[in-house]
């Protein structure tokens, strides 16, 4: 998820935030894929077509501009997932670091229920204590876990 957020970086996890309204574009994601723990941006959502085309990102034809990537990305389209829409409960996610990201495009589209939560707070390292960008609700009593990042 470079440059967004580094090897060791420590983040609090809203894990009921999903519970109470729908996943969004953009929103920084951990969640279960074979065993494993990643941290993957939601880029695309259910009942919509993803394509990449010279570096821009396509939802259901239309440009989107995704501000927070500053490397390339490949021509891609969830046609070589085998869709032409994502389906019902389920979503495409992409690392940040586009080039060497192990995402969507190897494993496929990510069930709802594998998704652990939003990645909500950076805790370490404290210069870089920061609310992960997209942030759309307020702090109240959430359950949360604390996990280390680990690049993929």
């Amino acid at each position: 998820m470079s440059p967004t957020l580094k090897e060791g970086d420590v983040l609090i996890v809203n894990k009921i935030i999903y519970k109470f309204r729908e996943i969004k574009r953009n929103e920084v994601v951990v969640l279960k894929y074979d065993e494993k723990l990643l941290i993957k941006r939601i880029v695309g959502l259910p009942n919509e077509h993803i394509a990449y085309n010279n570096n821009v990102m396509y939802v259901n034809g239309d440009p989107v501009k995704e501000e927070f990537i500053d490397t390339t990305t490949d021509d891609f389209d969830i046609k070589e997932l085998g869709y032409d829409v994502i389906p019902e409960g389920y979503y495409l996610v992409l690392g940040d670091n586009r080039n060497n990201s192990m995402d969507g495009r190897n494993f496929g589209l990510i069930k709802k229920e594998d998704i652990i939560g939003k990645a909500w707070i950076r805790l370490w390292p404290l210069n870089k204590l920061k609310i992960v960008k997209w942030l759309t609700f307020e702090l109240k009593s959430y359950r949360i876990i604390i996990g280390k990042v680990i690049e993929r």
